[in-house]
């Protein structure tokens, strides 16, 4: 995986300067479709697809495929999770709970995948969920701080273990109403109306996900 070398970080995505070299007169037609200035448009595809990392201190890039259709459909929208999620990764999911905020990882842990005995962080960096925030080092070697790379990944990752979650027969796409409510309520001082999204929402759980592979 010469990725994970630091000649080749860039090879997988596309860097600033690409961005800005090739794709300025796409910025400027994405912008105006969104009533954006073009340094607004730059700025929401960095929130959008930039971020990954796959070297200590590397450049970082852009997720291609995102971004090449963010540029043809003139929208930014969340393209990640059209790709496809491997069921694999659903029943590995469902295993262990997750802090989808915060992994952490050494330095032999990074490149390394047991199918016998999955490490979830292994896991998800190697399927590009995760991405390398931080390098701190320490007597014992390397530590990774990983994180999501962007809010495309973060958000369309929660969206899909919500709906891993979801006792079968569930409608879920309800999940996304009632993850909304659970935003909009309280700005609004809805109490009532966020206690009733989130307890239909947990009632929408099954009790047997952990324990054993789904």
């Amino acid at each position: 995986d010469i990725s994970m070398v630091k000649d080749y970080a860039d090879i997988c995505g596309i860097s600033e300067k690409e961005l800005h070299d090739y794709f300025d007169e796409s910025v400027s037609e994405l912008g105006e479709a969104n009533d954006l200035i073009k340094d607004e448009g730059y700025l929401k595809l960095k929130e959008m697809y930039d971020g990954y990392h796959f070297t200590p201190n590397s450049v970082g890039v852009y997720n291609p495929f995102s971004l090449l259709n963010a540029f043809s459909d003139r929208e930014f929208k969340d393209y990640w999770f059209e790709t496809g999620t491997p069921g694999w990764l659903m029943s590995y999911a469902k295993r262990e709970p997750i802090d989808v905020d915060f992994f952490t990882l050494g330095d032999a842990d990074l490149g390394t995948f047991v199918p016998a005995n999955p490490s979830m962080p292994v896991v998800l960096f190697q399927a590009g969920y995760l991405t390398i925030k931080e390098v701190w080092g320490q007597d014992m070697g390397t530590i990774y701080d990983q994180g999501f790379p962007n809010r495309e990944v973060s958000a369309g990752f929660n969206r899909w273990l919500a709906n891993a979650y979801m006792r079968p027969g569930t409608d879920v796409s309800k999940t996304s109403g009632w993850a909304v409510a659970c935003q909009r309520s309280p700005r609004r001082g809805d109490t009532d109306g966020f206690m009733e999204a989130l307890e239909s929402f947990f009632s929408a759980i099954g009790y047997d996900l952990t324990g054993s592979l789904v």
